[in-house]
């Protein structure tokens, strides 16, 4: 055999290497594990800052509020809802987020 034919044979193995799927045979524990984290960490995070919005909203609504404060008290509002629409968020896209670490 001359030197061409080695090298389509090893390029012919390699080839056949690189078209099976070597993904099947893995285990998902650490995935599994990864999801669950991300949608208990978000789950807990999220229900917080809904009760957070939740106060916040009622102590704007009933109580008197000073209007050199009033700023401060729709700041907070807001800030709670982007912390919260930012852990509901990762809740719900956790599968993809685990895609990403793992």
């Amino acid at each position: 055999m001359n030197l061409m034919n080695i090298k389509l044979l090893a390029f012919q193995a390699a080839a056949s290497k690189i078209d099976k799927n070597i993904y099947n045979d893995g285990s998902d524990n650490v995935n599994k594990a990864i999801i669950k984290i991300v949608k208990y960490v978000g789950g807990v995070g999220a229900g917080l800052l809904t009760l957070a919005i939740l106060i916040i909203a009622l102590v704007i609504i009933f109580a008197s509020i000073s209007p050199k404060n009033v700023g401060t008290a729709w700041k907070a509002l807001f800030s709670c809802l982007a912390g919260a629409l930012l852990f509901y968020s990762a809740y719900f896209l956790a599968p993809s987020i685990a895609a990403i670490v793992s």
